[in-house]
């Protein structure tokens, strides 16, 4: 792709327009900037870093990203707090199961994994974008009204008649993308399909479009004197139809989750909720331990922030048209448990500017063809494409399986994954690890060598080793439930 005798060379940069200055638009810019790649980025609101209320879990992965960029060193790194041990406990407050597998990947791969609030991600991300820029390339108050493509290129108006002319459009707007309306009318209503998965009935509707399927209130809680939780701890409890979890990640501060299962919905139908929406659902399940005496209602007392919002699931079938393409929710979106939403956000913005730097050559005046840019494209979907699909396919098991949705989960959860060790599941989780792609244009750090040399073993390998662990509830689950169920717990193993 880099060979490009026949693109025309103007002195015109080539540009990329940025539709959307969240997790993913904003981490591009970022990762553009240091490829010395023009770009434009269009953000509809009057902030790059809104306060809402939302907590992201940084994998450690994702991290040696960071620090490529350098927000991890002496920005997120000194607040942070290292998650080391997970406690899990039924709705009655019975603790069944304690893992140290925080600890242990921190220890295999040199970076831990951190919960951080999303604003402070946001905010440490802006400061690092040079001044100049900010200036020029950074458009607030810009929501993306049409477009139009050219054998050239793509020009976008916004709602307030502005436009702006660029090489490509990167759709980074999250999962009600007005750059995927434009794309795909046809999308709009039923656009995510749902992957087959022993978790949904079979013949059933879920497989047509978007799945919300669960709820979630995303808080953030003061500590205070009565609250019981210990820096690096995340707690997990589970019952049938809901569950919750609460991490320490800045000090002074608890990140903390409550689900619950309701109906399935797809657009436009998923529901939108309001303060007295969750207020009545904190009241109705205030006595849920959050861990050990401490409870929701004590979380709901002590919060900070708190949202009440629908978990879709889904990865769209088309990512491209030409010159526009979609990354971030804008092309997958998960339930939250196993938090790999900004983190496989992350992961696609480095594909992709990865890409755009080789195709460039270092020549930042170049400006590649339409059938090169979709060829870049294509490759950036045949990576990314089947990443999103796995990780929509663990991300939905462990919500189902925290939220002991149905007797193979049930009994995952109480009685399968207590039994498998930190190692074994740092094992697989480094294994895992080890795909994620690095800044290639920057120089690797200490750590990021040590992932690359964490050993990882083949998924079905590690599934039998599973099974071998797990012992006689194993057995259980494969005569009662076939080789289906093992292949369930062989997949959470890693997120758990």
């Amino acid at each position: 792709m880099a060979n490009m005798e026949h693109t025309p060379q103007t002195e015109t940069p080539f540009t990329v327009l940025i539709a959307g200055g969240s997790i993913a638009g904003l981490s591009l810019a970022l990762l553009l900037s240091r490829a010395g790649i023009n770009y434009i980025l269009l953000e509809r609101g009057n902030t790059f870093t809104p306060q809402v209320g939302a907590s992201i879990g940084w994998h450690p992965p994702a991290i040696g990203i960071l620090d490529q960029l350098g927000l991890w060193e002496n920005d997120i790194k000194p607040i942070a707090v290292p998650l080391h041990t997970g406690k899990h406990f039924t709705r009655e407050g019975v603790l069944f199961g304690t893992a140290k597998n925080h600890l242990a990947v921190h220890e295999r791969l040199g970076y831990p994994i951190v919960f951080i609030e999303r604003k402070l991600y946001l905010e440490t991300a802006f400061k690092h974008i040079p001044e100049e820029e900010k200036k020029t390339r950074l458009h607030l108050n810009a929501a993306v009204e049409s477009m139009a493509q050219d054998e050239n290129g793509v020009t976008v108006t916004t709602i307030d008649g502005r436009t702006f002319r660029g090489d490509i459009l990167i759709g980074a707007d999250g999962v009600h993308s007005r750059i995927r309306d434009l794309i795909s009318p046809e999308l709009k209503k039923g656009m995510y399909p749902m992957l087959s998965s022993i978790l949904l009935p079979s013949g059933s509707d879920m497989m047509a479009g978007l799945v919300a399927e669960y709820n979630c209130i995303f808080g953030m809680s003061n500590v205070t004197e009565n609250t019981p939780m210990e820096a690096g701890m995340v707690y997990n409890t589970y019952d049938e139809g809901v569950s919750n979890v609460c991490a320490s990640g800045v000090e002074g501060k608890i990140y903390w989750f409550f689900f619950k299962k309701s109906g399935i919905t797809h657009p436009p139908d998923v529901p939108r909720f309001s303060n007295e929406d969750m207020e009545k659902l904190a009241e109705q399940y205030g006595s849920m331990p959050m861990c050990h005496e401490w409870k929701l209602a004590d979380a709901w007392k002590a919060r900070e922030k708190a949202v009440l919002v629908p978990l879709e699931e889904g990865v769209i079938k088309k990512w491209n048209e030409r010159r526009v393409l979609l990354v971030g929710d804008a092309a997958h979106k998960f339930t939250i448990n196993a938090g790999f939403g900004g983190n496989t956000a992350l992961e696609s913005c480095v594909h992709l500017s990865n890409r755009l730097h080789k195709l460039l050559a270092g020549n930042p005046n170049a400006h590649p063809s339409t059938a090169e840019l979709v060829a870049l494209f294509q490759d950036f979907e045949a990576v990314q494409r089947p990443r999103a699909e796995s990780v929509l396919n663990l991300s939905a098991k462990v919500t189902r399986l925290e939220a002991q949705d149905g007797m193979i989960m049930k009994l995952v959860s109480l009685y399968v994954l207590p039994r498998v060790s930190d190692g074994m599941k740092a094992g697989i989780f480094s294994g895992i690890a080890s795909t994620y792609p690095d800044v290639e244009y920057l120089p690797l750090k200490p750590m990021q060598r040590k992932k690359k040399s964490a050993k990882s073993g083949m998924p079905f390998a590690g599934l039998l080793t599973a099974a071998a662990a797990v012992g006689m509830a194993g057995l259980f689950l494969q005569s009662q439930y076939g080789m289906e169920a093992l292949k369930v717990v062989g997949s959470l193993i890693a997120a758990k």
